[in-house]
């Protein structure tokens, strides 16, 4: 289940944690049962300011939650596929409360550092923050090919991913919604809505002109698949021709382990351990 994780200027008990925003999150032990790698979570900010002052209560970022671990008597997480929203958003509008904040208690719900949130909540969360909709998931007429450059190529053929994907979703799930999420989504690219249904299902989609199923995943995306391996799709479009309007389609369910996929490590994140 999503989180929010709660980033305050101050706190009202006085105790600063160690929080690193994109980097890392330090919170109490009592939410340890929570906070598990590959959940999903958003950033909120609380009205106290660090000057005293009362602050816009909002919603600023998304991503997924890595490593966890000890951090004196509190813990600590790692995050991963950090996305700042494109603006602030006020945690509440004309029809409310965009958390699910039970009736009557909204000023004890708000003092928790970490929540839970539903993942209808989350998704109009992350709707708003990433203000930029979703761009339809269509391949290039063959006349347009010629002056595209390289980031347009590349978006084009993770469309044709994505293209790949959603016909893959419908025909499997007939009669359910499959929703595009925004392109900076953390985790997943498109969701199939669970309730009376089924379950919630996820689906990152890659697309690529390789002549075999290759992709490149981020260790957000890997934590986010095996976490909810049980209702997770990968789905490559290969082999992609944008001219000829052709690819093929590979798809794994569940967690992205050998043998079915192999990875290896691409890139090494790091920093010094000590300033200056």
């Amino acid at each position: 289940m999503p989180l929010v994780f709660t980033q305050n200027e101050a706190t009202a008990s006085g105790h600063s944690y160690d929080d690193r925003t994109g980097e890392s999150y330090e919170y109490p032990a009592t939410y340890r049962n929570m906070v598990r790698a590959g959940e999903l979570f958003v950033y909120y900010r609380g009205r106290q300011g660090r000057d005293g002052t009362r602050l816009p209560q909002v919603y600023f970022g998304a991503g997924v939650v890595g490593q966890v671990r000890q951090s004196g008597n509190l813990l600590k997480c790692d995050i991963l596929d950090h996305r700042p929203f494109d603006a602030p958003v006020p945690f509440r509008d004309a029809d409310g409360y965009l958390e699910d904040v039970p009736p009557g208690q909204p000023g004890y719900f708000f003092v928790r550092g970490v929540r839970p949130l539903s993942q209808q909540a989350y998704d109009r969360i992350a709707a708003l923050g990433f203000a930029a909709s979703p761009e339809s998931a269509d391949t290039v007429p063959a006349a347009a090919h010629a002056w595209l450059d390289d980031s347009q190529l590349r978006r084009r053929v993770e469309d044709c991913g994505v293209a790949a994907a959603v016909e893959h979703l419908s025909r499997r799930f007939p009669g359910r919604a499959v929703q595009v999420q925004a392109r900076n989504n953390p985790g997943f690219d498109v969701l199939v809505p669970g309730g009376e249904a089924g379950p919630d299902h996820f689906c990152e989609a890659k697309g690529t002109v390789s002549p075999v199923p290759a992709f490149f995943l981020s260790e957000g995306e890997r934590q986010f698949a095996a976490a909810h391996a049980s209702s997770y799709t990968l789905v490559v479009a290969y082999d992609v021709d944008l001219q000829g309007g052709t690819h093929r389609v590979a798809v794994h369910d569940g967690a992205l382990d050998a043998p079915a996929v192999a990875l290896s490590p691409a890139q090494w994140a790091g920093r010094f351990a000590t300033p200056g």
